[in-house]
């Protein structure tokens, strides 16, 4: 008997025109712009952040004044992300409808994105040293589709987890101190330091000798410094350069490891 209620199935996905592939094309040489057609994909870089407390700042509105938190959550079915509780003069003017410009490190790479407070809700009880509870709050903001970020490299960068060691020694009075990666790429290398960098001989524009150690690898390089910036709270240091193996010949080795780094993120992408 013929179906008189035939199922309906879904058209086909639309077709992007020549034009829009064209405007975002260069949009994304002119400007840096990531287009993200799917949420996902965004939402997995949040829950990594997440994951490792990445610090996000925010300015509130119009106003270019800089408040910073944390991702303290992230629904990936509602692809709704949780920022933690600022302090009162902030947590005042963030109320639903709240338009937030955001920028922090996703991926190793500084990345900015716009979005709106859609929900204050109670986040976990805080228990002060004197016993005193205290209840927190979070605020809910959409994941955008849009985000432009600052990439001064053009190859991958990878930004080592917790369970990848990846240290640049540099000499500091007399001593070779190791100091920590923050991302590293074929043509350039993200460091964080805790002491002045002029404690290791950086400056901007300069080169000095280092050392790469990637678990049982290490190779000697000459670091060239383009940017140092100390974080707000004077805790440290973060800076970033291109580098040279002094061996080229150990560039085979780098490659392999940094490529088997990205394998390793396109594989968690897909779980």
């Amino acid at each position: 008997m013929k179906d008189l209620f035939p199922k309906k199935t879904a058209g086909p996905r639309p077709v992007k025109s020549e034009n829009i592939l064209r405007a975002q094309a260069r949009k994304v040489e002119e400007e840096g712009w990531i287009f993200l057609e799917e949420r996902g994909a965004l939402i997995g870089k949040m829950v990594r952040s997440f994951r490792g407390n990445t610090l996000v700042t925010v300015c509130i509105g119009d106003s270019k004044k800089e408040h910073t938190t944390i991702i303290v959550g992230v629904d990936r079915d509602t692809g709704v992300y949780q920022l933690d509780q600022m302090d009162d003069s902030v947590h005042s003017q963030m109320q639903p409808g709240t338009s937030l410009k955001m920028y922090g490190f996703v991926d190793g790479v500084k990345s900015f994105w716009s979005g709106t407070v859609l929900d204050v809700k109670k986040g976990e009880e805080i228990t002060s040293k004197s016993g005193k509870v205290m209840q927190s709050w979070v605020y809910e903001v959409s994941c955008p589709y849009e985000m432009s970020y600052i990439q001064r490299r053009e190859s991958f960068r990878l930004a080592p987890g917790m369970h990848r060691t990846i240290e640049a020694d540099f000499e500091c009075f007399g001593e070779m101190v190791g100091v920590e990666v923050r991302d590293i790429s074929l043509e350039g290398i993200g460091l964080w330091l805790f002491r002045d960098p002029i404690n290791y001989g950086i400056a901007m524009g300069t080169s000095t000798p280092a050392v790469i150690r990637w678990d049982d690898w290490q190779a000697d390089i000459e670091f060239f410094c383009i940017w140092i910036h100390q974080t707000r709270e004077g805790a440290g240091w973060r800076l970033g350069g291109t580098f040279e193996l002094v061996d080229s010949a150990q560039m085979r080795s780098l490659e392999r490891l940094i490529r088997y780094g990205e394998l390793e993120l396109l594989r968690a992408k897909g779980d």
